[in-house]
């Protein structure tokens, strides 16, 4: 029977080998499709998979050679099917590269070290390249291209295969680790995709022919061939299933979205009625009191110390209110009309602190709603900043377009950044914000007199 078995696969490896590049071609196809799934995702898996989708269908490809190019002994020269075969050998090992590159990436993205790996693999994939190119004149001079072809497959196996397999399963795990404990599902699928690396690490070397021309080992009477295309079926399906995460992920973002949203219209509606509704009653308490102590006998003076204290603390009190209405953030933060956007935290802060701002800027400058928000929040931190911690006088800001993009600068005449500062919540935010979106922000101290903030936003030429 087992005898049976490995006779019917050995008489069917063409078959194998177009099942296995089929599978990798279709791996390939099926990430590529859902590239617009992870294109702003977070996740170190993201940023690996462009590789993997080359590695599948370079490999694929590669495979499909092992069918098809003998079926062009009959109407090509030799020299001919060298050349196929050459561009086959190239393409397997280009592929082992993309795979070298996927666990490299993967792998630094999953860890605090080995930020090197994807370098140091895309050096080792043109060293690789650079050595099979020089070769092809010595085979074909000597008439020895077969062994110099199953060589430089030797080589691509060993020199990028096997450490891309293992870097990849490696990379998958713990990536698995990472995601489980949120999506127990595409936890299980990762996990089968590192166990189907892990499977092809060491039988991939063992499938080389031993010498050109020949056929390579088996295990248990059964052809290498046939584990690597089970292998390679397991690696397929577990990554399409893990692909779920993306849509996940874009549904959680959705829903934080929602919620953001929820928050700030709940933010607007308090702000509204403190504004509307407390502050005017405190204010209003504040003007009977002032009435009263208006119309104390001359000689009650302690009464009259008493009502100007407590006036004082209700001034005091509404001006804190109304900072808080001025974090409560009531603009639309996703507005794109740049100028329309800056201009209401403009007037807001004016309206609260009372201090005079300058404002320049370009009309019509509009960005990306992640840029837009980025540029708000910045805004917003630096008046707030102002207002707590500046004791300034006057406020400048501008904003103009420039030849990368968007420029903004929010200056005041404070007192300046003491010596001994470290960046709060408001400064850190700020950065992230303009991280985030690629922009560069700087904090540093005004000529004369205290402190500028400014941001640089890269943005598309026909949004800026």
């Amino acid at each position: 029977m087992v005898q049976t078995v490995e006779l019917f696969l050995r008489a069917n490896l063409v078959v194998i080998h177009f099942g296995y590049g089929l599978v990798f071609v279709l791996l390939g196809f099926a990430v590529a499709l859902v590239a617009r799934y992870f294109h702003n995702s977070r996740l170190a898996l993201a940023r690996s998979l462009p590789y993997l989708v080359a590695f599948g269908m370079l490999l694929g490809l590669a495979e499909w050679g092992v069918v098809f190019i003998p079926l062009q002994a009959a109407y090509l020269a030799p020299q001919s099917l060298s050349v196929l075969y050459g561009v086959q050998t190239a393409a397997l090992g280009v592929a082992h590269g993309f795979l070298f590159l996927f666990g490299a990436r993967l792998t630094a993205g999953n860890a605090a070290r080995g930020r090197w790996l994807p370098a140091a693999a895309a050096v080792i994939t043109a060293l690789w390249l650079s050595w099979f190119l020089a070769g092809i004149p010595n085979a074909a001079a000597r008439n020895s291209f077969e062994a110099w072809r199953l060589q430089s497959h030797t080589w691509a196996t060993y020199g990028l295969g096997l450490p891309g397999a293992g870097l990849s399963a490696y990379g998958l795990w713990a990536q698995r680790r990472e995601l489980a404990p949120y999506y127990p599902r595409v936890g299980r699928a990762l996990g089968g995709a590192a166990l189907a690396f892990m499977i092809s690490v060491p039988l991939g070397p063992l499938a080389l022919p031993v010498s050109p021309g020949g056929t390579a080992g088996s295990l248990a009477h059964i052809p290498l061939q046939a584990f690597l295309g089970a292998g390679g079926l397991i690696l397929a399906c577990c990554i399409v299933w893990a692909l779920e995460v993306f849509q996940l992920e874009n549904s959680r973002r959705l829903d934080d979205a929602e919620l953001r949203q929820a928050v700030l219209e709940e933010r607007y509606r308090i702000g509204k009625e403190l504004n509307d509704g407390v502050i005017q009653e405190v204010y209003g308490t504040g003007l009977l009191l002032e009435a009263v102590a208006a119309n104390l006998p001359p000689e009650d003076q302690q009464t009259e110390r008493l009502l100007r204290t407590a006036l004082g603390q209700m001034q005091d009190t509404v001006r804190r209110l109304r900072g808080y209405i001025l974090e409560l953030e009531p603009i639309k933060w996703d507005d794109p009309d740049l100028v329309t956007g800056v201009r209401r935290l403009v007037e807001e802060f004016r309206a609260n602190t009372l201090l005079p701002v300058q404002m320049a800027a370009e009309p019509g400058l509009t960005a990306e709603p992640d840029k837009a928000r980025a540029l708000y929040t910045v805004v917003h931190e630096a008046l707030a900043n102002i207002r707590q911690h500046a004791g300034a006088s006057a406020v400048e800001v501008r904003l103009q377009r420039t030849g990368e993009g968007l420029y903004l600068q929010v200056q005041d005449n404070g007192r300046g950044l003491p010596s001994d500062v470290t960046p709060g919540t408001g400064m850190d935010r700020m950065q992230r914000r303009a991280e985030a979106v690629g922009g560069v922000l700087r904090v540093e101290p005004a000529v004369g007199q205290g402190t500028v903030v400014s941001l640089k936003l890269p943005t598309t030429p026909e949004l800026s």
